[in-house]
């Protein structure tokens, strides 16, 4: 059983929710994090180096000499990975696939991981509402300060009115989007998830309950 304090914007405890944890979590699947994170960093991941071959090298279409009578060895092409300027053997292409699977049970195991540390680390608080009337970034960390987050902040909220997102938009350690982005890799990497009740409660439904 763990429990998580909701806040209200002036860092108020105006209540206390109580969740009832798999402590199975803890022990199961001791891997699967591990190749959860490189799953997602893989699937990111963009192939950008790029060389040419020798059919991309520009030129290359006459033969350099006869191939008799020169005393020189035989050419075909100036394309040749031999030739300075010519094509590269086996390098990188921006052609690679570094994607990699993983089963759907495997994938709810891992997120389901790392919400239960989450919670058990202590990560994880509550807000009542966010409502700003008008963008303000002064406001937006007052109320970090009020609930007492200092370093990288996940904000998790489903508002598309403007001046709440342009109060975070500011803040380089703060990062901001709905519960269906809530992803592994940024469960473990931000020091601290607020999470608007309303959308805490979609990501129970979903993972924990």
């Amino acid at each position: 059983m763990a429990s998580l304090k909701v806040y209200d914007e002036a860092g108020e405890v105006v209540e206390e929710i109580e969740i009832d944890l798999d402590e199975s979590l803890a022990k199961r699947g001791k891997d699967i994090l591990a190749q959860a994170l490189l799953r997602q960093a893989a699937n990111a991941r963009k192939p950008y180096a790029h060389t040419k071959s020798r059919s991309e090298v520009r030129g290359g279409g006459a033969k350099p000499w006869r191939q008799k009578g020169t005393g020189r060895a035989r050419h075909g092409s100036r394309r040749s990975p031999i030739w300075v300027g010519g094509g590269i053997t086996f390098g990188p292409t921006s052609e690679r696939n570094f994607t990699k699977g993983m089963n759907k049970k495997e994938r709810r195991l891992a997120m389901r991981k790392a919400l239960y540390h989450a919670i058990t680390d202590g990560k994880i608080a509550l807000l009542t509402e966010l409502d700003f009337g008008e963008p303000s970034t002064k406001r937006g960390v007052t109320m970090l300060k009020n609930i007492g987050l200092d370093g990288k902040t996940l904000i998790v909220h489903a508002s598309d009115e403007m001046a709440v997102r342009r109060s975070f938009t500011n803040l380089k350690k703060v990062t901001q989007y709905d519960s269906s982005r809530l992803n592994i890799f940024d469960l473990m990497m931000f020091d601290n998830v607020l999470c608007i009740k309303a959308e805490f409660d979609k990501i129970r439904e979903r993972w924990i309950d």
